[in-house]
């Protein structure tokens, strides 16, 4: 019989990723995805990064608080979860992005990898 797996998302077991500037949480993973949450501290900018991803893999990002933007090669688009409600970012394999947070309360975040993540796939700018 297939089980259920449940995590309480405690900002106790929390760690820093200080390459990347943020501090999170990596989930257990399957076969076929991988997940983690994050935040992104008030003032601060996530590093510029890009993952060389397999099967050219996207990254899904659900930021459901903070006022932020979103960095790309391309532009930047401002977002306030707070007033509109979650944001969902779509980031595929190599395509360059960061979240810098430009309110006063931590941007908070959850992220899905297709296929799983796998470390040293992130390439920081």
């Amino acid at each position: 019989m297939k089980k259920i797996t449940y995590v309480e998302i405690n900002k106790q077991h929390f760690v820093q990723f200080p390459e990347e500037r943020i501090s999170g949480l990596i989930l257990p993973s399957t076969d076929f995805t991988s997940a983690s949450v994050g935040e992104v501290a008030p003032g601060i900018a996530q590093a510029s990064h890009s993952h060389k991803r397999p099967q050219n893999g996207d990254e899904i990002i659900f930021v459901y608080q903070g006022y932020f933007e979103f960095v790309t090669e391309n532009g930047t688009q401002k977002f306030n979860a707070d007033r509109i409600g979650p944001v969902f970012i779509q980031v595929p394999a190599g395509v360059q992005g960061s979240i810098k947070n430009i309110g006063n309360r931590p941007v908070r975040f959850f992220s899905v990898f297709s296929p799983p993540f796998k470390m040293g796939e992130i390439n920081y700018w």
